[in-house]
Parts: structure tokens; sequence; C-alpha cells
């Protein structure tokens, strides 16, 4: 009982960065010691979703009671906790990869201390774009589009119209039946060129939670450099200075879940900001924002040296960050006026 006490009182006063290093340090297997990490920090986020849920149970007339109506109700909400872990797991290992990640983890995050002149070459070229889901009508059929270097753009579209499906094209995530990605001139064919593309463009979820998954803010900005071969000094630097310049190097050592929604938006940018792309996807950026952090980050925005496009419903947004943007409808994209 003494060594359980002991071991319960360790967990309660150790922060989960200290503790993973800790165990590193006595060698306790890697994908074990990740496996621990993964666990606490997504145990935070269904936490959330569950509490979320059964208050919309509560709303809706719901009160537990010791009885079979009650069980099955309870058995419903884990059933969906588990059908949402997996859905989020695929999203997270979706931004992993689009950060450098080819199998192993970079380990050394957890120990981590008005007119626009355009080259002639579009930054991020489609061409004739035809992409239909599993037993589902084409989406795209002969998508064509271009964006030059600093241009800063909109995306608008109905729900479903395939505004996320267009970044996944671009990104690689899904693979287009037909049609060419070009990215500086250079065609997307096999994997190496498939890291020069995420390399180059850089992606931000719709949900930040996808996003930030080590130990502390700023382990997850030094992931993406750190799987990019760049050693632990220089990267270090690097993500401190994405963080300074997003205003948040004040939370770098704060756990993820510790986090407001709108520090998480800005984390999860900063994330991907230190890849250093020429080109910025953003999926709803907006979204959930209060007024205050909505502001902060139409300024940061407008600050970027690179080029954006936003998919997004929020119009004053667009308005504050964009210059032009299309309509994505029937799978063509047109000017929007």
């Amino acid at each position: 009982h003494a060594a359980t006490l002991a071991f319960i009182s360790f967990l309660r006063t150790t922060t989960m960065p200290d503790l993973l290093q800790a165990l590193h340090r006595l060698h306790v297997p890697q994908k074990l010691i990740l496996l621990l990490h993964f666990t606490y920090r997504y145990a935070h986020v269904l936490s959330e979703e569950a509490q979320k849920i059964h208050k919309s149970m509560v709303l809706r007339g719901f009160h537990p009671t010791v009885s079979f109506s009650t069980f099955r109700a309870y058995g419903n909400l884990v059933g969906m906790l588990l059908i949402r872990s997996i859905i989020r797991s695929e999203r997270v290992f979706k931004a992993m990869a689009l950060r450098g990640f080819n199998g192993s983890f970079p380990f050394s995050t957890f120990c981590a201390v008005g007119w626009v002149f355009y080259s002639m070459m579009p930054l991020l070229r489609l061409k004739n774009i035809a992409f239909t889901y599993p037993r589902s009508l084409p989406l795209f059929t002969n998508l064509s589009f271009e964006i030059f270097e600093n241009e800063k753009i909109y995306i608008r579209g109905e729900n479903g119209a395939g505004k996320t499906t267009l970044f996944s094209l671009i990104m690689g995530l899904l693979r287009p039946q037909k049609g060419d990605i070009i990215v500086k001139g250079k065609v997307i064919k096999n994997q190496k060129d498939l890291r020069y593309l995420r390399q180059t463009i850089g992606f931000l979820f719709q949900d930040p939670d996808d996003q930030l998954f080590c130990p502390t803010l700023l382990d997850d900005v030094l992931f993406g450099p750190l799987n990019r071969g760049i050693n632990k000094e220089e990267a270090y630097e690097q993500a401190i200075n994405v963080l300074k310049t997003l205003n948040i190097d004040n939370l770098a050592h704060t756990p993820p879940y510790a986090l407001s929604g709108g520090q998480k938006r800005l984390g999860a940018l900063a994330a991907v900001l230190a890849m250093k792309p020429d080109l910025l996807l953003l999926d709803e950026p907006s979204s959930g924002l209060d007024k205050r952090a909505w502001q902060n980050l139409v300024d940061v925005l407008n600050q970027l040296d690179m080029a954006l496009i936003i998919a997004s419903h929020d119009i004053p947004f667009l308005e504050h960050v964009t210059r032009r943007g299309y309509e994505l409808s029937s799978g063509m994209l047109t000017f929007a006026q």
C-alpha cells in the first residue's frame, strides 16, 4: 500500500514532460513511453467530448438511475467515444505525416529545452483534377486552379462542396484519379516529390487538437523541424522565434490540453509555420474563436509573408485577410463576385 501511495503521489506531483524524460533515462522502451504520452494527451480531449455528450443527454431529458435504460445510454456514450477516438487517431496520424513523420518519432522533442508582385510561375497549380469517393458521385471532374507567391485567397462553398477534400488532395492525403498537382513547376508523382510538397505547403486543420500531440507546445513546434533533420539547437531557436512571432512564447512549456481554444489554434499554426512553408492552407481557421482570439488570428495572418488559401464561411474574417477568392460548387472553382 505504501508503494502504491508513493506512486500515486509521484504521478500527481510530476508533470507529464518530466515523467516522460524520467522514463527515457530509465531506458523504458520508447514505444511504451509514446503509448503512455498519447493516452494521457488524448484522455483530456475524450474527457471533454464525454462531458459535452453527457450535457447534451441531460438537456434532452436524460436522468441517470439504476436501470437498464441508464446502462444502455452510458453504453452508447462509450461506443460513441470509441468511434470518435478512432476517427481522431486517423486525423492525428495525418497531421504527423504532414510534418515529416516516417515511422520513427524524434524522441528529442520530448527533451527540448495593397499591390503585390507575383512571380510568373505558380507556386501551386492543380491541372484537370478528378476525384470520386468510393460508392459516391464524382466530386471533382476537371478542376484546375493556381496560386502565386504571396497571394492570399479564399475558397467558399456549402458544406459538402469539397473544400476539405480539395486540401487533402493538395497535401497528398488523398490521391486524384486524374490530373496533376504541380508545386513550383514540379509535378508530384512519388513519395520523394510528396516530401518536397509538404516542405513547401503547410496545412492547418480545422480541429487544432489533431495537430497538438506532444507533451508541451514547444515539443509540438519542434516536431516538424527535427523530422526534417535540423539539429536540435537550430530547431529550438526556430521554434522559439515562431512562438514569439505569434506572441505565445510564454506558453512554450504548457501542455496542449491546458490551452484555450484560441491558444490551441495559434499553437497549431506555430507547429505548421515552424516548417517554413511558402504556402499555407487553412481549414475554417476562425471557427469557434471568441472576438479577441478572432482579431488576434487576423492580425497574425496579415503579418505573414507567405501565400494563403483559406476555406471558410466567415465572410468578415475573409474580408480582413484575403484579397480575392473562389466559390466551390458542383466540383468547379469560379471567381467570387
